[in-house]
């Protein structure tokens, strides 16, 4: 639609009409031939000779030259009526508004409204209001509150008196006439009944005193204007929005509707940008990963149980090579999650054990059969897990939830740590993968469900190095619901301190580790657990069956059941080269069979030597120490509570000489059956 300048306009003294500091205004040659134009063409036509009652009419009528006028003086629709202009020749073409009805004045009828909020129509809707007087006959009087008039349908608009300020009571009269005109953005009485003074005083107190509020930034210089704090609720009401210039950071509440508070700092940028967005004025916004911490809710992660895949793996892809911490919040399921090869990298669920925004952060998968790994935090560094809880429920999955192991023969994961989380497991491999990481450590932490929680190496490697070392676990539950062990395979330097091992829910029997039959162990310390309460027979806690320096201090090992057999504490020995180097120490064992079982052969060297068990108690029917112990060679055992009775002390020697022939002074030898020193 095109709009036709007035003479005033086109002659107007400044750039801006009436805004001398925009600059003398030079006269555009193209705007004053329009003007000229409309001019002869009205002047030489005495004016437009055609009218018509709709604008449907005058659109049904093409048989008229080009550049004549007509007028729509009725159409329903006030926006219709005004001046029109004939564009092409007759029998084609179209008509073109051009301007409003001819007329100064347009009446306001009430239609609707208080005294000081009126809804009223208009017999049309001018191009130009300002050229246009209002006719007001109000059907209620003012109150003195602020008044708003809305006309034909458009926005509300503010009404003032004839002194620019909010109308007193009853400046406006039910019945009584008054002519309103159009001031820049609000219609202004040109006389108002009453001296509405009290008005002017209260605007002009008003802004004496907002104008002292804000003197230190009056100058409005873009300092000021940063200092000023620009928020919005969503991203998409940002983009929508013209910042000013000079600001240099924005806050969004929440990434969009419906999603978790958030509150994003985005500071200028470029496209390209983390979640990078354009505003009003074109310039690009993107999100302010400066310091240590981003919440993932940030880029877009909802926690409503629905996949998150995406939105999770922008967020830990924006983490910093310098590392950072990741908030996660909700139920959150994914597919996959690449960490490969990052470092420094900690994530923190914002949770409790509550409802709602209280519920515990879950990451969670549905993978199924041939996905070998969830979350990849292989060849990482200081990968860090706290409050949330991993869960992989489909029994069908037989890869790892979580891989902390290596991608080549050559690299290795470092410093893994998790605390006060939760793992459940129910596929065919294991939860976490730790063969290839080196200095993990998990404390406080809950492991369950029916597949195995921890794997350790459990492959043969060339010259038999180990690649599963220094492991720490403190104060962890394990609570398996299957019939796995919670941990298996063969590292070094392995330790678990303070931890809680339940039997099985699924049958009763207590299973905690079961080592490598392939690679040996170097340095195990089970140290002050509690293994409760075996109801099943014919299982045993720990199975260690090759390695070096096994250390199983101060624990408690019990089943339930007095009567059951075969329920052993721990075996040692039975494969590769035996168990070397052992002590079992201030154990106290109930309802058990034995507390130890000795595995393998002499003949074979798959048995445990050189050991040391001593200061054990056994208690509720537990009626030996051990079993098969005519396989175990080397063993000091000193003293033991046995309370059923039995043998508490031994001491057993490897390969006594049965003469003083080759020896030392101080060397022993059996001298026909008694022992001698030389």
């Amino acid at each position: 639609m095109t709009i036709q300048l007035t003479g005033r306009q086109v002659w107007r003294d400044y750039d801006t009409d009436g805004v001398p500091a925009s600059g003398a205004h030079q006269p555009v040659k193209r705007e004053i031939r329009a003007w000229t134009d409309l001019m002869e063409a009205v002047s030489g036509g005495g004016g437009p000779g055609l009218g018509y009652a709709s604008l449907a009419q005058l659109a049904s009528d093409l048989a008229r030259a080009a550049n004549s006028l007509a007028i729509v003086y009725n159409d329903p629709t006030p926006a219709n009526n005004g001046l029109y202009q004939k564009v092409g020749g007759s029998g084609s073409g179209s008509w073109t508004r051009i301007g409003d009805l001819p007329g100064t004045l347009i009446p306001l009828t009430v239609a609707g409204g208080t005294g000081d909020a009126i809804v009223a129509t208009a017999p049309e809707t001018p191009q130009v209001p300002g050229r246009k007087l209002y006719l007001l006959t109000p059907t209620a009087n003012n109150t003195g509150a602020a008044m708003t008039i809305v006309i034909n349908g458009a926005a509300a608009t503010p009404i003032k008196n004839a002194l620019n300020s909010t109308p007193a009571a009853n400046t406006f009269v039910a019945n009584v006439g008054s002519l309103l005109f159009w001031s820049v953005d609000h219609y202004q009485a040109l006389i108002s009944l009453p001296v509405d003074t009290a008005g002017v005083v209260a605007d002009a107190t008003a802004a004496r005193d907002a104008a002292a509020a804000s003197a230190s930034a009056a100058a409005g210089s873009e300092a000021a204007l940063g200092n000023q704090v620009h928020q919005y609720d969503t991203r998409a009401q940002a983009a929508g929005a013209t910042i000013p210039v000079g600001v240099q950071a924005i806050k969004v509440t929440r990434y969009a509707a419906g999603y978790p508070l958030s509150y994003a700092t985005y500071v200028p940028g470029a496209s390209g940008g983390p979640m990078a967005f354009q505003e009003g004025a074109g310039n690009w916004w993107q999100l302010d990963l400066s310091g240590p911490v981003i919440d993932s809710a940030w880029f877009g992660v909802l926690g409503d149980g629905s996949d998150q895949t995406i939105a999770l793996q922008a967020t830990v892809d924006a983490v910093p090579l310098k590392g950072g911490t990741v908030l996660v919040s909700g139920d959150i399921l994914i597919s996959s999650l690449n960490l490969l090869g990052r470092a420094l990298i900690r994530f923190v669920g914002k949770g409790g054990w509550g409802a709602g925004a209280d519920q515990a952060t879950t990451i969670h998968t549905a993978a199924g059969a041939g996905v070998a790994r969830v979350i990849d935090a292989r060849d990482t560094i200081g990968i860090t897990f706290e409050n949330i809880k991993l869960a992989s429920t489909n029994p069908a999955h037989d890869g790892y939830l979580l891989d902390n192991g290596q991608s080549t023969l050559t690299s290795f994961s470092q410093t893994m740590s998790m605390g006060k989380c939760v793992v459940i497991y129910n596929g065919s491999a294991a939860a976490i993968n730790l063969y290839g990481a080196l200095t993990t450590e998990f404390q406080k932490c809950l492991f369950g469900g029916d597949g195995t929680a921890i794997a350790f190496q459990n492959v043969a490697r060339s010259g038999g190095l180990i690649f599963s070392n220094v492991h720490n676990f403190k104060d962890c539950n394990f609570t398996p619901s299957g019939t796995a062990f919670p941990v298996l395979g063969s590292g070094e330097k392995i330790s678990f301190i303070g931890c809680n091992v339940q039997a099985s829910t699924a049958d009763g029997s207590g299973r905690f580790w079961n080592t490598s039959t392939v690679v040996p162990f170097i340095a195990v310390n089970i140290i002050d657990c509690g293994f409760y309460d075996v109801t099943a027979a014919g299982q045993v806690w720990g199975s260690f069956y090759a390695g070096n320096g096994l250390n199983i201090i101060g624990n408690r090992v019990g089943g339930a059941d007095p009567s059951l057999g075969g329920n052993y504490g721990f075996s040692i020995g039975g494969q590769l080269t035996g168990v070397q180097g052992f002590s079992v120490i201030g154990n106290d064992a109930q309802f058990m069979t034995a507390l130890l079982n000795f595995d393998g052969t002499t003949g074979a060297g798959t048995n445990a030597s050189k050991g040391f068990v001593g200061g054990n108690s056994l208690r509720g029917g537990a009626t030996a120490l051990f079993s098969n112990l005519s396989s175990a060679v080397e063993v000091m055992i000193a003293p033991n509570y046995i309370a059923a009775g039995g043998k508490g002390s031994h001491f057993s020697i490897q390969g006594v000489p049965t003469s003083s022939v080759g020896l030392s002074t101080g060397d022993w030898y059996s001298n026909s059956g008694v022992v001698t020193i030389n």
